[in-house]
């Protein structure tokens, strides 16, 4: 469109030269007539410029047009691209934290020991702690009481 108005604004300007050119005389005797066309010739120029800027006008304002609507056809399709980032962000962490398990089970999967490549032993000295001793004490006690009736068994008939 752009291309299709600054062609008709030449093929204008071009037509009100040939006709200028035919109404100037080919005469020259007589200055006056020939500042006369000059003058009448550079009024036509100036109107044809002024047809042409007002055309250039009208075409910029109309590309400033269409880019303010892409602009903000732009500018919105980004806030709804955010908007829509924003939304799966808080599934996000919604699912986190529904998936999160519960304190003192184990996971479904179980997670490999990053430790595996050694192994330390220790030893450690016997010593007999108050628990152990009296566990002994209790065994021995019983084994007395038990003592007597294994001898007093009868041999089965």
């Amino acid at each position: 469109m752009e291309q299709a108005t600054a062609g008709h604004i030449q093929n204008q300007n071009q037509r009100q030269l040939q006709s200028n050119r035919q109404a100037v005389p080919a005469t020259r005797n007589g200055q006056p007539d020939e500042l006369k066309g000059l003058g009448m010739m550079m009024q036509q120029l100036l109107q044809s410029q002024q047809v042409q800027a007002k055309a250039l006008n009208h075409v910029t304002t109309e590309m400033n047009t269409r880019m303010g609507n892409m602009f903000t056809e732009l500018n919105n399709k980004y806030d709804t691209l955010t908007i829509h980032i924003r939304k799966i962000d808080v599934h996000l962490a919604q699912t986190a934290e529904s998936v999160k398990r519960q304190q003192g089970t184990l996971p479904g999967k179980t997670d490999k020991n990053p430790r595996t490549e050694h192994c330390n032993a220790i030893e450690q000295p016997f010593t007999e702690t108050a628990l152990g001793a009296e566990e002994r004490a209790k065994q021995r006690t019983s084994s007395a009481v038990t003592a007597p009736d294994e001898s007093a068994e009868t041999q089965p008939s």
